[in-house]
């Protein structure tokens, strides 16, 4: 898979980078999860994989629990991307916390955010859709990240009625 790492940033992200981020891909630059540098305190790294190119993913780093997730998914494409963005995410926070990606421990809080019990001065958020992934890492109290593969969406004025303030709209 390639992996490409984005950007640095310091600060508040603005929401319209996310809408930027993958119109903009030449500015991405090749990189490998051991391309990983300490972060700034307050700084954000963006990394991002097209898991439709993973091949075979090496998944003894994973958690039991991450196995057990895996082979409870009856797609075999599903299943890939499933493991090859839990084997980049491990690989990128072992990276970042200098640990082998196996001793990376992933919590996920009481509301389904994903944490580290033995790092916590990074936070991270993984995101994918599709064949797409993006992974923040940040030496931040928190960060979060999202992307969605653009789609038609029937009734989209509807949709964006009813999860959208009126400025978003």
């Amino acid at each position: 898979t390639e992996v490409l790492h984005g950007l640095r940033v310091s600060g508040i992200l603005p929401t319209i980078v996310a809408r930027a981020i993958f119109s903009d891909l030449p500015d991405w630059r090749p990189a490998r999860p051991d391309n990983a540098v300490s972060l700034p305190e307050g700084s954000v790294d963006l990394w991002f994989a097209p898991l439709a190119a993973s091949g075979p993913s090496d998944d003894v780093v994973l958690s039991e629990p991450e196995r057990q997730r895996a082979l409870a998914m009856r797609e075999s494409t599903l299943r890939r991307h499933f493991i090859a963005a839990r084997v980049l995410l491990r690989r990128l926070l072992g990276a970042y916390s200098n640990r082998a990606p196996d001793a990376v421990s992933i919590d996920i809080g009481p509301h389904g955010k994903p944490g580290l019990s033995n790092d916590p001065s990074l936070a991270f958020n993984i995101s994918h859709s599709g064949d797409l992934l993006l992974i923040a890492i940040g030496a931040t109290p928190s960060v979060g990240v999202d992307c969605e593969r653009p789609r038609s969406v029937a009734n989209a004025e509807r949709l964006a009625e009813r999860v959208f303030t009126d400025a978003e709209r």
